[in-house]
């Protein structure tokens, strides 16, 4: 009896333990879709999570993203280091859905309309990058391209198109 006893507890304990994970995994996914980690190497810039999900549950949702070490963000109005691009959408015009569709990024004849910085409004540093949508302009269940530029300590610019998914 007694061993069954211990049996039950010790699975009882193991499940809070799974549940507790669970919570700190999701927890660790909040944080990395609001605080993208960008990595450059041998050229490519890189974003993880990609694509970004932004929760506009949360109220003034943002999302900010840090330079790594040796990188900043160029600030000058015409190649800022994060630039929203616009929304993309299908060969017949509509939005790209990625909860209805999860591969709608692989498909052909994808174009991205203009007019991305009306939906995002952006704080710039030479280190960090902060934006977050403007009241009534996101399209909800759509994908938004953005593009990233880096300078590394010589100069160099380093840049990428990575993805933003708002979803309520």
């Amino acid at each position: 009896m007694k061993k069954a006893i211990s049996i039950v507890a010790l699975s009882a304990t193991f499940l809070a333990g799974c549940a507790s994970h669970e919570h700190h995994m999701r927890q660790l996914g909040d944080r990395l879709h609001a605080s993208p980690i960008i990595t450059v190497r041998y050229g490519t810039v890189s974003i993880a999570p990609e694509p970004i999900v932004l929760d506009l549950r949360v109220t003034n949702p943002a999302i900010s993203w840090r330079a790594p070490a040796g990188f900043t963000f160029p600030t000058d109005a015409q190649r800022r280091g994060i630039e929203f691009l616009g929304l993309v959408v299908d060969a017949k015009g509509n939005p790209v859905n990625l909860r209805t569709d999860p591969n709608a990024l692989k498909a052909k004849d994808l174009s991205v309309q203009g007019g991305g910085r009306e939906h995002f409004e952006c704080k710039f540093s030479d280190r960090e990058v902060t934006c977050v949508p403007v009241a009534g302009k996101v399209v909800k269940n759509g994908v938004y391209r953005y593009a990233i530029r880096l300078r590394d300590k010589d100069g160099k610019l380093f840049d990428g198109d990575p993805h933003v998914t708002p979803a309520d």
